[in-house]
């Protein structure tokens, strides 16, 4: 019978001298999703697959996904072994500084979109200001008669009866429909 990949990362872990709890630590999952990994219960997710081959990169990767090939890539198992943990720190700590750097370049742009969206609003403001004849502000009066609003069931050619499902009435809707 073939192994499953859910068998090769329950050897991997062994190879690693590892338990569950810490292997799921050391790739930033939580312990849960790699006992129902390794028990069969599911199949490792993208994710999981991809943080094992970026946190252990001696790891072969054709051996994980398909089995084919071994299990690390030439003699880094025994590297794996002896390397320090300093090293293994130190390794860790620049794969998280790219991740926050790459993070932080995401954030920056979102924060350029975010401010290209307020200058969006503001010209389409502007523009609501103009079409109503506006320079100070929109204003919120009524634009129809009162009476028509107090009609209980009363229709409009426009809007049907005067309470609207979004809470808008007749009259405040003309504002928007009057340009």
């Amino acid at each position: 019978m073939e192994k499953t990949v859910n068998h090769r990362i329950n050897e991997l872990i062994s190879s690693l001298n590892k338990n569950h709890k810490t292997f799921a630590e050391s790739i930033g999952k939580s312990p849960t999703v790699i006992y129902n990994t390794v028990n069969g219960r599911n199949k490792p997710s993208f994710d999981v697959l991809e943080a094992i081959c970026e946190i252990y990169p001696q790891v072969n990767a054709g051996w994980l996904l398909k089995g084919e090939g071994e299990m690390f890539a030439s003699s880094s198992k025994s590297n794996l072994i002896d390397q320090s943990p300093d090293n293994y720190l130190q390794d860790h700590i620049k794969r998280l500084e790219d991740n926050f750097s790459k993070l932080a370049n995401q954030l920056e742009k979102k924060d350029e979109q975010l401010e290209k969206k307020d200058e969006q609003i503001e010209h389409l403001h502007e523009m609501l200001k103009i079409a109503l004849g506006k320079s100070e502000g929109v204003s919120t009066e009524p634009v129809c008669d009162p009476k028509f609003s107090s009609k209980k069931g009363a229709k409009t050619p426009f809007f049907g009866t005067p309470s609207h499902k979004f809470g808008y009435t007749p009259c405040t809707l003309m504002v928007a429909g009057s340009f």
